[in-house]
């Protein structure tokens, strides 16, 4: 159950994320960081999964 209940918080910051990246205007590091940020947490969610 804590491999669920940690999919769920990374999938929860993942979209915390992408509305974040949505709202970031007109600085491209910001962006770039939050999209790495959104690729490392979804290679975690498969890594959780794959256990």
């Amino acid at each position: 159950m804590a491999d669920n209940d940690k999919i769920n918080k990374l999938t929860d910051r993942i979209k915390s994320n992408k509305v974040k990246l949505q709202e970031e205007n007109g600085n491209p590091k910001n962006q770039q960081i939050l999209r790495l940020k959104i690729q490392i947490d979804e290679l975690q969610v498969k890594i959780e999964r794959l256990k």
